[in-house]
């Protein structure tokens, strides 16, 4: 039987990664948006929400990390969309 490679946190890009959860974490908010508050699928996307927060808290030490310099852009546009308050979290 073939061993398995060793492998190592070390092998991650953590920026690469932390891109990916970004991008995933805007994607599952704004779906989170169109589901029946409360319901199974939105606590288990509100779990998964947490958990990209949990993996990106390990990797930037930062609790805020998708929320740093957000608060005081959070405003509501125009239209008021949805969409447009969770870009506002979530982007840089």
């Amino acid at each position: 039987m073939a061993r398995r490679p060793k492998l190592s946190d070390d092998l991650i890009d953590p920026e690469q990664l932390l891109a990916a959860l970004k991008s995933c974490r805007h994607d599952v908010a704004i779906a989170m948006s169109r589901m029946q508050i409360n319901g199974p699928l939105y606590v288990a996307a509100s779990e998964l929400l947490s958990s990209i927060d949990a993996v990106a808290f390990v990797l930037t030490n930062r609790h805020d990390f998708f929320f740093r310099r957000s608060a005081v852009r959070l405003v509501v546009s125009p239209a008021g969309s949805i969409s447009t308050i969770l870009s506002a979290l979530t982007t840089e």
